[in-house]
């Protein structure tokens, strides 16, 4: 079993670890960590050009993961172990940076923005319908 969470979903839930632990299930734990509530940053992002309110910081995963018995590897550009094998539960930790594709929507979203501010929320309106948009 595989399980892919990001680093803000596992402060919510990733004492469950425990559980997993407890009970001896072998399930590999995929975190996805970018120092944000990253799902949300996006939409903020995409819809208004920035964030608000959703960093983070430093989630100390591997911390967690050690001191609730799971094996832990760290993947990152740096590169890291080929192979790891676990008999029980294994976090990975994936460290993450924005993708070409979400900084230009970040870059569009901007450009919105200020199209709203000098033409007008209304006049913006309008221009849409017309342009069947």
């Amino acid at each position: 079993v595989v399980a892919v969470i990001g680093d803000g979903g596992f402060l919510m839930s990733g004492l469950e670890l425990a559980t997993a632990v407890r009970e001896q299930i072998a399930i590999t734990v995929v975190v996805f960590s970018d120092g944000a509530y990253g799902q949300i940053r996006d939409h903020q992002l995409m819809e208004y050009g920035r964030s608000h309110g959703v960093a983070i910081g430093s989630v100390p995963i591997e911390g967690v993961a050690r001191a609730l018995g799971c094996d832990f590897v760290r993947f990152s550009s740096m590169g890291s172990e080929p192979w790891v094998r676990s008999s029980g539960v294994l976090v990975v930790e994936v460290d993450l940076s924005d993708s070409r594709g979400m900084r230009a929507a970040q870059a569009t979203a901007v450009m919105r923005g200020a199209a709203r501010r000098v033409v007008g929320e209304s006049l913006l309106r309008r221009l849409k319908r017309l342009l069947g948009t």
